[in-house]
């Protein structure tokens, strides 16, 4: 995939994040997340998974059915080992790579292409210590909210926000209501695109 346009190179960074070690999974645990995600997308099912039981039904259950966790999965693979700060790093994972397939498979470009094998390095604990568990299920550096909700993982937040700003709007102009500037579309029909991808998935923010 050529690197040409701001959308490219956000989505070349993103996979290049993805595949690094994060805060609690190591470089090759990221990666069979990824890849997991895609196969989920497609409809088949990860072979010779290389994580708990417990990971692979949560990378299910985000990629495919988001609307069927509960409080009670996020409890119960909590107690199988799946700390609920690795849950938020599985989180940003999906959520990613979600999201730049939908782009390239809504443009009808090939899907980034993930790297056979990646170092494994060693996670890098990288929380912020003032979030809290208050009324979200994970914790949160403040209150909780949409914005918030990956903030305990500082760097899983900068990753995201890195795609946001391309995909949607940088964080300073959310709310802003002129129109963007280069954009083509103006910001009622941003929104309204926008409003309705959170409904098809069933998006409770």
């Amino acid at each position: 995939m050529a690197s040409d346009t701001p959308e490219i190179d956000a989505v070349l960074r993103a996979v290049d994040s993805i595949c690094r070690p994060g805060s609690f999974l190591n470089g090759e645990e990221r990666l069979f997340v990824a890849r997991a995600t895609r196969e989920f997308r497609s409809g088949s099912t990860p072979s010779n998974p290389l994580l708990p039981r417990a990971v692979v039904d949560a990378v299910r259950r985000l990629t495919i059915e988001p609307w069927s966790i509960t409080d009670s999965h996020v409890f119960e693979w909590d107690i199988a080992g799946l700390h609920k700060l690795a849950y938020l790093e599985i989180i940003s994972v999906v959520a990613r790579m979600v999201a730049v397939d939908s782009w390239t498979d809504g443009l009808g470009l090939p899907n980034a292409r993930l790297p056979v094998r990646v170092d494994r390095g060693f996670p890098i604990a990288m929380v912020d210590r003032n979030a809290r568990t208050t009324s979200a299920w994970v914790p949160t550096v403040g209150a909780p909210r949409a914005d918030t909700a990956m903030s305990a993982l500082p760097e899983e937040e900068a990753s995201l926000f890195d795609l946001l700003r391309v995909f949607y709007l940088p964080m300073e102009r959310v709310a802003e209501v002129d129109q963007p500037s280069k954009r083509l579309l103006s910001r009622p029909q941003i929104e309204l695109i926008a409003a309705r991808t959170s409904s098809l998935n069933e998006c409770f923010y």
